[in-house]
């Protein structure tokens, strides 16, 4: 959902229709001031060059989106063959969730214009690319080849004057120059000889080619193929209790045994608490509660305790910790958020159900059988936000927090020892110190500090 609403491949791909035309354009005046011989620009060559970097880096980023995306449908698709095969081998459907795949038809010659139109221009963007690496290599290797062919001069003279002298008559007296060029030949020899380089490949036009129609078999969708758009709903109908398989039915009826209910804790101490409802055969919860704390100090934690009860038995599965809401953040503005929470209990049964951290087998195919572990996990949609007076001002906390709690927080953070200023009494450097210590305004230990942040002038 949030790949479809962002539309990157559609972004992207304006975005790189748009950084070719100005570098089109910046190509154009450039041949013209050749044409015109008015000399050369360097502010046109060097906004061109950026142009081609934003192009390459524009280009990767789209593919990595198409990429994705693709990937993202087959294993959506596959996914779901998954599900309904699973459905049919248990003879029962537990969710109403199901899936549709609408197609869109496409216009095949279309699609491979559009394919070869970009085909021949990435061709001809990253031949550009390979032919300057190209003259960097052959610039290196000429000058390692220079070298080794300088070596390789040197050690064949220094053995071609290393064997005339071992023909010369033993009578004949060695100078002092005969001397040191023989240890000037025996030094060049006893060199560690250098490898012939490589000579770096052209990679030609044709290469590159078949190496973009193989990255775009990956990635894109063949010409004249159609537009697949996944919907998720809830279609389905769910297998009637009676009709399903016993283990299944004795699963269900565990279900219905449980029941949820959720504390909230202000700076420790129990604020609130819904009443135990009972967990959906879908496994949710709607507790559609709205719970008012009237507060004389800046919150330092908003805790969240999630408990799951059945019979006389009540487990604490999880807890999670709601973060603090800004001054204006009131219940006009707020957003609902979404919180993740997870439970390392291990329960195990002997019906239909997966349990919860103990392995479990799930394939529709013996060959693709994996054992995997669950654990018990979910999410919390809650929000927090401040009441409004009748004049329309957010209910904060109205006084600064009081000295031994500022002296708490600071001692939290350590702010004393992080500045080296023993009995520090300046405000405004401890202002300052809080605006660039770049503290977590989330973290309920530096509450107190960012409540001290606002409220100064």
């Amino acid at each position: 959902m949030w790949r479809s609403q962002k539309q990157l491949v559609k972004f992207l791909r304006q975005k790189l229709t748009a950084v070719k035309r100005a570098e089109k354009h910046v190509q154009d005046s450039l041949a013209r001031i050749a044409k015109e011989k008015r000399g050369d620009n360097k502010e046109l060559h060097f906004r061109l060059t950026e142009y081609q970097d934003e192009i390459k880096l524009t280009r990767h980023s789209l593919e990595a989106e198409m990429r994705a995306d693709r990937i993202l449908l087959k294993n959506i698709i596959k996914t779901w063959k998954e599900i309904k095969s699973l459905r049919e081998t248990d003879k029962c459907i537990n969710t109403s969730l199901k899936l549709i795949i609408k197609k869109e038809p496409t216009n095949k010659a279309a699609d491979t214009a559009e394919w070869e139109r970009d085909v021949d221009e990435e061709v001809e963007e990253v031949k550009r690319e390979v032919d300057e690496e190209h003259r960097a290599a052959m610039a290196v290797y000429k000058e390692k080849l220079d070298v080794w062919k300088t070596q390789r001069a040197r050690k064949k003279e220094a053995k071609k004057r290393q064997k005339q002298r071992s023909k010369r008559p033993e009578s004949e007296t060695e100078t002092n120059q005969d001397i040191e060029q023989a240890e000037k030949d025996r030094a060049i020899l006893d060199e560690f000889e250098i490898t012939k380089p490589e000579k770096p490949q052209q990679v030609t036009a044709a290469d590159l080619r078949d190496r973009i129609l193989q990255k775009y078999d990956e990635i894109r969708r063949k010409p004249g193929e159609p537009m697949l758009y996944p919907e998720l709903s809830n279609g389905a109908s769910i297998t009637a209790t009676k009709q399903c398989p016993s283990k299944e039915q004795q699963r269900r009826a565990d279900v219905n045994r449980y029941k949820v209910y959720v504390r909230i804790t202000f700076n420790n101490k129990e604020v609130s608490r819904t009443p135990a409802r009972l967990l959906g055969q879908d496994f949710t919860v709607h507790f559609a509660q709205i719970f008012n704390v009237e507060i004389v100090q800046w919150p330092e934690s908003i805790k969240i305790e999630i408990f799951e009860t059945a019979g006389l038995t009540s487990t604490l599965l999880a807890e999670v910790y709601a973060p603090i809401p800004d001054v204006n953040m009131t219940g006009d503005n707020v957003l609902l958020n979404e919180l993740e929470f997870s439970s390392s209990q291990k329960i195990s049964h002997t019906h239909a159900g997966v349990g919860s951290d103990v392995q479990m087998t799930f394939a529709v195919c013996e060959e693709d059988q994996q054992v995997s572990t669950l654990l018990t996990s979910g999410t919390l949609t809650t929000s927090v936000s401040w009441a409004v007076s009748s004049d329309g001002k957010a209910l904060v906390p109205p006084v600064a927090p009081r000295s031994d709690q500022l002296q708490g927080a600071m001692a939290a953070v350590d702010i004393i020892s992080a500045l080296g200023m023993a009995g520090m009494t300046d405000m405004d450097k401890l202002i300052k110190w809080i605006s660039q210590a770049r503290l977590d305004p989330n973290d309920p230990s530096n509450a107190d500090l960012m409540y001290l942040l606002r409220v100064s002038p």
